[in-house]
């Protein structure tokens, strides 16, 4: 079986909670279109009701190989799985984080410098 996402929509609160212990506590559903094939879509719709809100919707496809039956419960626990690992590494990454730029012209002429 090859477990294919294409699309992720990520809704999250604003404010960061700051040195706080996060439980997140998920509501989930998965709806499957097109099981009756070898390949089907289905749309994979978490979102959390604690404290810290936020809503995700993931969008995929599922190929199943030759003689590999669908089995509702085991794909479902393949994708909550995978969207799980997701939703913790896109909450890291989306946290507060400051990046310090300098204007392009001085950066390209100090690269230009330094090339030549």
């Amino acid at each position: 079986m090859r477990l294919f996402i294409e699309k992720i929509d990520m809704i999250r609160q604003k404010e960061n909670l700051k040195n706080q212990e996060v439980q997140l506590d998920f509501d989930w559903a998965i709806d499957f279109r097109n099981t009756d094939s070898e390949v089907f879509d289905f749309v994979c719709t978490i979102k959390s009701f604690t404290h810290f809100s936020m809503r995700f919707m993931f969008e995929g496809s599922v190929e199943l190989q030759l003689c590999e039956n669908f089995v509702k419960d085991e794909v479902s626990k393949i994708i909550l799985d995978k969207a799980s690992e997701m939703i913790f590494n896109m909450i890291s990454i989306t946290r507060d984080s400051s990046i310090n730029l300098q204007n392009e012209n001085i950066l390209a002429n100090n690269i230009f410098n330094e090339l030549y």
